[in-house]
This record gives structure tokens, C-alpha cells and sequence, in this order.
């Protein structure tokens, strides 16, 4: 079985990230969006990504950047990943050199799949915040999607329900903010850690 992918995002403060030294998480994102609760300005980005275990993957959470933006933050930053919301063609981002996430909303009568190259993640749809609700969407659905995308499932996951998500949706990786907070951009690393153990419990635990 494939080592499941896990994301914790919306960083804000030292102290979270060097949390992640005691959590086998994979990527850490930080939201270059301004609008968001979690925003960070690419400079206290960078920052706090010099901080990251250098097995952890720094992530740019964007809302319809141009390329030349997101090449800007990749540069400015140092990240390793983007995350895409609100952009109809990730693939000219490919060119940056880092992986691209292309974030999609779970709507009905949508079936989105992921460009090639590319993740898929799927989230639960809200125009105006993009991201970070603590709204579960449509696990049945997003198993299906699964089946035929590299799936990463966000939206209203936590300690207390993502090993039922990831038993049900079997995607490539999970995505979690809200759901490790005690209020937007201030993360508790007991949760931190109680999501991991929930996400990957022990083989002896799955047989």
C-alpha cells in the first residue's frame, strides 16, 4: 500500500512549525492569499519555511495567481509546491519546476480530473474563502474521483474523523488546517499529532 501523503497548511507562527519536528507530516502549507485568516506575506513565508525538517515539503497556497506570480513565490519563498485555487489550466504551471495541486470543489454534477502532472484536490466549495471552511464534503463522491486521480481530500477533516475518510476514500493524501486549530492560524500540536496517528494508524491496527 502506498504511503499515505499528509499536509498540514495555514501556518503562521514559529512555534507550530517547529512542532512538525515531533509529526511525520510531509508538506506544510502557507496561504500567500491575503484575503485569508491564515495569510502570511511571502517574506514571513520564507521565514518560517527555513524553519520546516528538511523532510517537510514547503507549499504556496494561492488564489488565481498569474505564473509569473507564482514563479515570484516559488523563487521568493522557496517552495517546493503549489497549491492552486481558482485557476480553470494548471498545467502551464508545471513549468515552474515545482509540483502543482489543483484545487477543485466538490459540486454537484462536477467531475473534475487532475491534468497530468498534477494533483487533484478536492475541497468543499466556497467562493469567496477557498479553503480553510471546516466543511466535510461528499466522501462517497470524492472515493470515486479517487479511483482514476493522485487525490488529495481536504474539507473539515480531523483528528476524530480522518481515519474513517481515508478507510472510505483511499485517496493519495490528506489535507488538514482547521481541523488541528484552536482558531484560524494558531495550531495545537496534540492535534497535530493525533491527526497523523489517525491518518496512518499502525499496520497491526489496518490488518
Amino acid at each position: 500500500m502506498t504511503r499515505l501523503r499528509i499536509k498540514v497548511c495555514g501556518f503562521t507562527r514559529e512555534q507550530d512549525v517547529d512542532a512538525l519536528a515531533d509529526a511525520d507530516v510531509d508538506a506544510a502549507g502557507f496561504v500567500l492569499w491575503p484575503d485569508s485568516p491564515r495569510a502570511v506575506t511571502m517574506t514571513r513565508a520564507a521565514a518560517l519555511a527555513r524553519r520546516l525538517p528538511a523532510a517537510v515539503t514547503a507549499v504556496g497556497v494561492m488564489v488565481r495567481p498569474t505564473v509569473a506570480e507564482a514563479e515570484r513565490a516559488v523563487a521568493a519563498v522557496g517552495l517546493g509546491e503549489l497549491q492552486l485555487y481558482g485557476v480553470d489550466d494548471p498545467a502551464p504551471y508545471l513549468a515552474l519546476g515545482v509540483q502543482i495541486v489543483w484545487v477543485a470543489p466538490l459540486v454537484a454534477g462536477v467531475a473534475p480530473v487532475a491534468p497530468a502532472g498534477t494533483l487533484l484536490m478536492v475541497d468543499a466549495h466556497d467562493p469567496a474563502r477557498h479553503g480553510g471552511t471546516g466543511r466535510t464534503i461528499d466522501w462517497t463522491r470524492a472515493a470515486v474521483l479517487a479511483r482514476v486521480n493522485r487525490l488529495v481530500l481536504a474539507g473539515g477533516l480531523t483528528p476524530e474523523n480522518v481515519g474513517q475518510a481515508v478507510t472510505q476514500v483511499r485517496p493519495y493524501g490528506v489535507d488538514v488546517s482547521s481541523g488541528i486549530e484552536t482558531t484560524p492560524g494558531v495550531k495545537s500540536a496534540d492535534r497535530i499529532l493525533r491527526f497523523v496517528a489517525a491518518a496512518r494508524p499502525p499496520l497491526s491496527e489496518t490488518a
